[in-house]
């Protein structure tokens, strides 16, 4: 049987090709999506790269 990550890391970029990721980051919809399919306590970093 597989374990169940509860922390997820993305890293992204400042820019016009990161917005739907900034719109995840700001809507909390990774968090939302996971509790609704079972899997409470996710935890999401977003780490941006700077140049």
């Amino acid at each position: 049987m597989a374990q169940e990550k509860a922390n997820i890391s993305i890293a992204r970029q400042p820019g016009i090709l990161y917005l739907p990721s900034q719109m995840l980051e700001t809507r909390k919809l990774i968090e939302k999506k996971s509790a609704k399919e079972g899997l409470d306590g996710v935890a999401v970093e977003w780490r941006t790269r700077r140049c």
